[in-house]
Parts: structure tokens; sequence; C-alpha cells
């Protein structure tokens, strides 16, 4: 199992290994929310864009897996874009609403941020 923090000594669980991984790993939340800073009036509720490429596909290919079940691709874990390197057949159990809205995790955040752009534009 590949994640993002490993917090466990079990083998089969694969996490940052390198001391450079690991500080990507920890800067990748914020390196991925920086273009948000130039949207100053949006709703401060949970939205991420996830442009950071991160490296989890290339990792991912070395373990050869059959088949790839994700949960959360967030945070810099792994981009859109990324996925397509893996060339496996892709399971994606989805927890929110991210992978269809581009950025919004829940309905009411979408509602949100939805009258406020008709606010700025109007």
């Amino acid at each position: 199992m590949l994640v993002q923090n490993r917090n466990s000594d079990d083998r089969s669980v694969i996490g940052p290994r390198s001391k450079a991984e690991k500080m990507i790993t920890f800067l990748s939340h914020d390196i991925d929310r920086l273009p948000l800073a130039l949207y100053r009036k949006r709703s401060p509720n949970i939205y991420t864009l996830n442009w950071f490429p991160g490296q989890k596909a290339n990792t991912i290919l070395r373990e050869n897996p059959d088949i790839v079940n994700l949960h959360w691709i967030g945070v810099g874990f792994s981009n859109l874009g990324n996925l397509r390197k893996l060339k496996r057949p892709i399971v994606w159990t989805m927890h929110d609403i991210w992978a269809f809205t581009g950025g919004c995790h829940y309905t009411e955040v979408a509602i949100v941020i939805l009258k406020t752009a008709e606010n700025v534009h109007s």
C-alpha cells in the first residue's frame, strides 16, 4: 500500500523513504495551494487544485501492480496527468466530489464557490 505519510512499521506500507522525499511530501500541500493565493475573494472552504505533479506514479510503477486502487490523490499526492503514466486498470473510490468539480470536495462548498463567482463576475 502506497501512502503519503507512513506511520506504520508494516513492510507492505510504502511511504517516502529519503529525506528529500519526506521534505517534498511535507511541503507538497503548501506548494499545491500556492496558486489559490491569487484568488483573495475565494471561499475559505476545502478546495484543492492538485496541480503539483508529485512522483507517486513512478513509485507505483516500480511496484508493478496488476491494478491500482486510489482513495485520495489530493494534497500533492499525484495529479490527474500522472495517472495516465500508470497504464494499469484503476479503481478509484471517491470519498468526495473533487474528481468532477476540479477543486471542490463537498457539495455545499461547490455551491458557495459558484455563488461567489457569480458575485465577482456580475
